[in-house]
């Protein structure tokens, strides 16, 4: 008996191990069936039509003329652990996942797609491809994704990468986004052709144009076409190939863009916008406006702002620069716009302006001079404003109000003109660590410099911030006759303040 008893247990033990070796499973699943290494060779099941095979040697999927279709709530390809798997397409595959709750493809280990063949992703109630936290590579083959969302990671924030190598990717994700919710998109030796001027937004994680996410369809092809900055300048979109002189009917004087230090020069130039935006940041993070001369923006159609900063910009030079908007704000701030060094003058509906303040909106004036005006509000609907080497002038009395989100005077919202100039220091300025002095004495307004001064010039601003002259400088004593008051003098990046007697 006992005999009997011992040679079942060893029967059942190697029937169990022989079992257990059948099925061992990779981290990988078509239409809900798993991949073993028992059915790898050959993945069949229902919903799959072609050839379909697993290599776990070289960590390979084939995709050989395939057809995949998920039942309700699974995917047609889900790679769960593989890291490092490659989709190898060969001639013309497709993925229907037409189910509830189908997905297409869905990676949550480090994924390849490539091969001489393409692949067509279907998705009525979910997401073409979803990039889990890892990254996927798309190389030298062609993609279609559509869905309610394109292609998609988990929230842009977890490591999600999408890299795309001389690869042809079409996304089209109607409900949700085309391309979203990634941490990176990366393209080498490919573009996207369309949308026009679409582009990968990093601080929202997404595609977009106009600052909103693409919902139709958006082609990525090979090669090295015009890549579009993130910035446009009236009715021009600022791009690779036209940045080194914007020009347009609507742009007289010289504008141009330099992408390696993400600057946009003005030098004496007019914009006038009459159906867009004078300017529009939606893709430049830390953008510089460089100002040489004088400039004059102005925007005239509804909804149309003189400046428009979606990202950070950061406006300065030697120069001047004059915005006025007939129906919306001179400039309008959705992130942190800094005003150091310079002189401008802002008129709108509302002149400096925000959303609502409560989105982070932020206005920093560093030793600048400033003019803002607006009948619904001079400076206003912003998180946060601040004043550094400057201080506000005209209305006397005029405070931030944290609560109201905007400048008062006496607790009310204040539309009539603002003035901020940079902090006086007194009727005998000394500038001695630029080797510049400024003192007046009997309507004289005097300028000392010695040959260390590069500047040849000094502008002079009267308390309204109207310019009253620009004079040439020597390397000795300048002297200009004014009538008595408050002026501004800016020489070179330096602004101080100095009262004539």
């Amino acid at each position: 008996m006992k005999n009997i008893l011992f040679t079942l247990v060893a029967l059942l033990t190697a029937t169990f191990w022989n079992i257990s070796q059948a099925q061992t499973e990779y981290g990988l699943q078509i239409a809900g069936i798993q991949v073993t290494s028992d059915n790898a060779a050959n993945i069949t099941g229902t919903g799959i039509e072609g050839a379909v095979s697993y290599d776990n040697t070289t960590k390979t999927l084939t995709l050989n003329k395939a057809t995949i279709s998920a039942p309700n709530s699974e995917t047609c390809i889900k790679n769960t652990s593989i890291d490092g798997l490659t989709i190898n397409l060969m001639g013309k595959n497709v993925l229907n996942a037409n189910k509830v709750g189908g997905k297409g493809v869905v990676v949550q280990a480090n994924t390849n797609i490539k091969g001489n063949g393409s692949l067509n992703i279907i998705c009525s109630d979910d997401a073409g491809i979803i990039i889990n936290k890892v990254t996927l590579t798309i190389s030298d083959c062609i993609v279609d994704a559509v869905g309610t969302w394109g292609i998609t990671g988990f929230d842009g924030t977890n490591n999600e990468t999408l890299i795309l190598n001389n690869a042809t990717v079409s996304a089209t994700g109607a409900s949700f986004g085309s391309i979203t919710a990634l941490a990176t998109l990366t393209m080498n030796n490919c573009y996207i052709k369309a949308p026009a001027n679409a582009l990968f937004n990093k601080t929202r994680h997404r595609v977009e144009t106009e600052g909103e996410v693409v919902k139709e369809e958006i082609s990525i092809v090979p090669g090295k076409g015009a890549l579009y900055y993130g910035i446009r300048v009236a009715d021009v979109y600022v791009n690779s190939e036209n940045a080194a002189n914007i020009k347009s009917d609507a742009i007289t004087g010289k504008v141009s863009y330099d992408d390696a230090t993400k600057t946009l020069i003005l030098d004496n130039a007019t914009i006038t916008a009459t159906s867009t935006r004078g300017i529009f940041n939606e893709g430049i993070q830390d953008l510089t406006i460089k100002l040489i001369g004088t400039n004059k923006i102005t925007a005239s159609s509804v909804n149309s702002t003189g400046i428009s900063a979606y990202m950070s910009l950061l406006i300065t030079g030697t120069g001047s620069l004059s915005v006025y908007s007939e129906k919306h704000s001179g400039i309008y701030i959705n992130s942190t716009v800094t005003i150091k060094d310079c002189n401008v003058d802002i008129t709108g509906r509302w002149g400096i302006s925000g959303y609502d303040g409560l989105e982070g909106e932020t206005l920093i004036i560093n030793n600048s001079t400033v003019k803002a005006k607006g009948e619904r509000g001079s400076i206003c609907d912003l998180m946060k404003f601040s004043l550094i080497a400057s201080e506000i002038t005209k209305p006397q009395g005029a405070v931030w109000s944290d609560e109201k989100k905007c400048l008062v005077l006496n607790g009310s919202k204040i539309t009539d003109e603002v003035i901020i100039t940079p902090k006086s220091t007194g009727i005998a300025t000394s500038l001695t660590d630029n080797n510049i002095h400024l003192w007046s004495n009997n309507g004289t307004l005097y300028i000392s410099t010695n040959n260390t001064v590069s500047a040849s010039e000094a502008q002079i601003f009267n308390i309204d911030g109207q310019t009253v002259g620009t004079v040439a400088i020597d390397n000795n004593k300048t002297a200009i006759n004014l009538p008595a008051g408050i002026y501004v003098v800016r020489i070179g990046n330096t602004t101080e303040k100095v009262i004539v007697r």
